[in-house]
């Protein structure tokens, strides 16, 4: 609701891209709705994020990422990707959704999640004495600013990547 409020009272064009389950087109109990489309964001199927005067801003980061695969099993119009011989497609799709997410990471400059794990690694690990460090851009060996932030990243084609699997946008 927030959201919607926020677009509305925007000067200028905005675009919201909703995720709604409809029980009778994706073959799914009625109940399930809300369930579904928390899965497809918890996937990272239909990420949570905004664009406001280009810049990009990720809204929701699950916790503990899950299988697209649990997001299409439970509806009744991917049934045909259960069968034998259909795991390619379920994993070419994962690994789509994967890459996808993490140059959504990158624009919103997040860090991705191969290097989230190393992240919380770090964490955890008992405070140790750091020496300083003679170069601003490194902290604790990596180059921060390298691995947060991509200056590769081709804005003409990023619209129609993402289209390919509509993803969510609030932009004016």
């Amino acid at each position: 609701m927030r959201k919607a409020a926020r677009a509305l009272a925007t000067d200028g064009p905005t675009f919201l891209n909703v995720v709604s389950p409809c029980a009778r087109g994706w073959r799914a109990e009625s109940a399930d709705g809300m369930g579904l489309a928390r899965l497809a964001t918890e996937s990272c199927y239909w990420p949570l994020f905004e664009v406001e005067d280009g810049r990009y801003r990720l809204s929701y980061r699950p916790r503990d990422k899950r299988p697209v695969a649990e997001w299409l099993d439970q509806q009744g119009r991917f049934s045909h990707l259960a069968r034998p011989g259909a795991e390619q497609l379920v994993e070419r799709l994962q690994h789509r959704v994967d890459d996808e997410w993490d140059l959504l990471l990158r624009t919103c400059d997040e860090i991705p999640e191969a290097q989230r794990q190393t992240t919380r690694d770090r964490r955890s690990c008992k405070v140790r004495a750091v020496q300083a460090q003679t170069h601003s851009g490194v902290a604790l060996g990596e180059p921060l600013a390298a691995s947060m932030t991509s200056n590769t990243i081709d804005w003409g084609e990023w619209g129609a990547m993402s289209s390919a699997l509509s993803w969510g946008v609030v932009d004016d």
